[in-house]
């Protein structure tokens, strides 16, 4: 999956602080939880989408979104489809 596409043309970033509130892992396992995914998925990035994780872990991404939005400082940020 390229950067940006998703749903409706556009995906969020997952950091190791949303894994670990999702997952209740501590912050270093979120993290090492966050790198293994992108080697395995072979993003070759620093960065997780949500749909990369969602997909990985077989979750349902509007679930995990809706979730999360309360949880973020600045609101989701979209990153759109190029």
């Amino acid at each position: 999956m390229e950067r940006g596409e998703g749903i409706n043309g556009e995906d969020l970033l997952i950091t190791p602080k949303d894994i670990h509130l999702i997952t209740g892992l501590t912050i270093e396992s979120a993290e090492r939880e966050h790198a293994y995914i992108r080697k395995t998925i072979g993003s070759g990035s620093d960065d997780l989408l949500i749909s990369q994780y969602c997909e990985y872990n077989d979750l349902d991404r509007e679930e995990i979104i809706s979730f999360l939005y309360p949880h973020r400082e600045n609101n989701l940020k979209f990153i759109p489809n190029k």
